[in-house]
């Protein structure tokens, strides 16, 4: 590895298992950064194990996950993981740096099409496709060099997706962006290159 690839994301050999339960077998990749990777494969392929690997908040069974100890990251995950009697503005500047401020939240907020009198009520009262959308805005604001997205767009519809991919890639810059989907429209919209995971190489989730 030349001093240029050490910038990057690597896997190298990587094998998860729980149990019995063999996840990724001696899994090899890269993600170079600045670049842009969506993640498809059918539910249990291991997705999301692959997320968690690179966020280091699960350890490889075998075989080295090589993140550089300078990046930081932000992520959407599953489930959204808002404080639900905060505010959706609130629940942003908590992870964001001092210049990014409640006006500059609330506007980042409506360019997802969420209206203005919704940015200041508890989060738990924001429908679904709401509460989605503040998780990922929260995650493109906060101060991180690598974005990681697990199945970012559920529940958002075709006009609403839309707005938020193009906040997204407004805002994205130089940043490494690695997204699980199941949706190959994700790919084409996010302008990203596409890894699959195979079931026959990644037996379960």
């Amino acid at each position: 590895m030349n001093s240029k690839d050490s910038d990057g994301i690597h896997l190298f050999c990587v094998s998860v298992s729980f149990g019995s339960n063999h996840v990724l077998t001696n899994f090899s990749t890269c993600f170079p950064i600045g670049s842009r990777t969506c993640i498809m494969g059918p539910s249990g392929c291991g997705k999301t194990t692959l997320l968690r690997l690179i966020l280091g908040i699960l350890p490889p069974s075998r075989g080295i996950v090589y993140v550089p100890s300078f990046r930081k990251f932000s992520a959407v995950f599953q489930e959204d993981r808002l404080l639900d009697s905060f505010h959706a503005v609130d629940n942003i500047r908590l992870v964001c740096r001092r210049k990014v401020t409640p006006s500059l939240i609330e506007a980042a907020l409506m360019e997802t099409g969420i209206p203005q009198k919704s940015c200041y009520i508890p989060v738990r009262e924001l429908s679904g496709g709401m509460a989605r959308r503040v998780a990922i805005v929260r995650a493109v604001l906060a101060d991180s060099d690598v974005l990681l997205m697990d199945e970012p767009f559920k529940g958002l519809d075709p006009e609403t997706k839309s707005k938020t991919i193009c906040f997204i890639l407004k805002n994205l810059k130089n940043r490494t962006l690695i997204a699980a989907t199941h949706q190959q429209e994700d790919v084409e919209l996010l302008q990203a290159d596409l890894l699959k995971l195979d079931m026959q190489d990644f037996p379960s989730k």
